[in-house]
C-alpha cells in the first residue's frame, strides 16, 4: 500500500528543496558570488520556516482551547465541550460571556505552561456560571496564571495549600489581611508565618508557623502576587514590625479563591 502524504510532508519536502537549491547554488557558483546567491534563495528558506512554525503554533492554540473547554465543561457539569460552545454561542453577544471569552482567550494565548490550563478553565466557568463579566481578579489571578513556569505553578499549589485557607468568612470574623512571612522556626524548619489580623493577639489562631521547604519558592511567589496585585508589600512594617520581599499583605478571601480555582 501506497504511504499516504500528509500535508506536512510536503511543507518538509518544500523545505528541504530551498534548502537544498540554496547549498547547491551557493556551491557552484563563482568565487565571491556564493554569498549573493545565498541571500536571493533566503526568501523560499524563510517562506518555508514560517510555514512550518505557524502550522505549529496553529496546533498549539487548538490543543490548549480543547483542554480548556473540557476543564469549562466540567467546571460547569455540561456533558460535553460542545455543549459549552453551543451555551456560548447563545450569549455571545452579552457582556459576562463576551468579555469573560475575550480575556480567557488572551490568558490561554500569554500561557509559559499548559498546567495552568485546567486552572483557568475553572477560573472561567465559576464567572460564566454566575454571569459575571472579568473583575480585577480574573484578570489578575489569570495573568498571572499565564506568567508561572511549571515550577513556579506547583510552588503556588502547595502553598495555597499548606496555608489551608478555604471560606475566611467562615466564623463570621471580618475580612481583614493577612501577613505571610518567609522565615526558619526556632526548630530549623523552613516555612512561613501566617499572621491572622482578623483575631486578637491574645487567640491562638493569630499567628501560626506553616512548614514550607520551597522559601526561595516562596519569595518568588511573593512578587509575582504583588506584581498581579494580588497582594501588597508591608511597606514599613504598617502591618506587624517586617517588610521587604520576603513579606506579603494579601486578603484571606484571595487566598480562599485562589485555593478554590487551583484544586484539582
Amino acid at each position: 500500500m501506497a504511504k499516504r502524504s500528509r500535508p506536512e510532508d510536503a511543507a518538509v519536502e518544500k523545505g528541504v528543496e530551498a534548502a537544498a537549491a540554496m547549498g547547491v547554488a551557493a556551491a557552484t557558483a563563482p568565487a565571491g558570488s556564493a554569498v549573493t546567491v545565498a541571500v536571493a534563495a533566503m526568501p523560499a528558506l524563510l517562506g518555508w520556516a514560517v510555514d512550518r512554525i505557524s502550522t505549529a503554533r496553529q496546533k498549539a492554540a487548538e490543543e490548549r482551547v480543547r483542554l480548556w473547554l473540557e476543564n469549562v465543561a466540567a467546571a460547569m457539569e455540561f456533558g460535553s465541550k460542545e455543549s459549552v460552545q453551543q451555551e456560548f454561542d447563545e450569549h455571545i453577544d452579552e457582556p459576562w460571556a463576551r468579555d469573560g471569552l475575550l480575556e480567557s482567550f488572551r490568558h490561554l494565548s500569554d500561557c509559559l505552561s499548559e498546567d495552568v490550563i485546567p486552572s483557568l478553565g475553572r477560573l472561567t466557568a465559576d464567572y460564566l456560571t454566575a454571569e459575571r463579566p472579568p473583575d480585577a481578579f480574573f484578570r489578575c489571578f489569570g495573568g498571572m496564571l499565564a506568567g508561572l513556569d511549571p515550577e513556579a505553578f506547583v510552588a503556588l499549589l502547595e502553598l495555597v495549600e499548606a496555608l489551608g485557607i478555604d471560606d475566611p468568612l467562615a466564623d463570621g470574623a471580618e475580612q481583614t489581611p493577612l501577613t505571610l512571612t518567609v522565615q526558619t522556626s526556632e526548630h530549623g524548619q523552613a516555612g512561613v508565618i501566617l499572621t491572622d489580623h482578623r483575631y486578637e493577639k491574645k487567640d491562638s489562631r493569630h499567628e501560626r508557623f506553616v512548614e514550607f521547604v520551597k522559601q526561595k519558592e516562596a519569595t518568588r511567589l511573593f512578587s509575582y502576587l504583588k506584581t498581579a496585585n494580588l497582594g501588597v508589600d508591608n511597606a514599613s512594617g504598617y502591618v506587624g514590625s517586617v517588610a521587604g520581599p520576603h513579606v506579603i499583605v494579601i486578603d484571606a478571601e484571595t487566598i480562599a479563591r485562589m485555593r478554590r480555582y487551583l484544586a484539582a
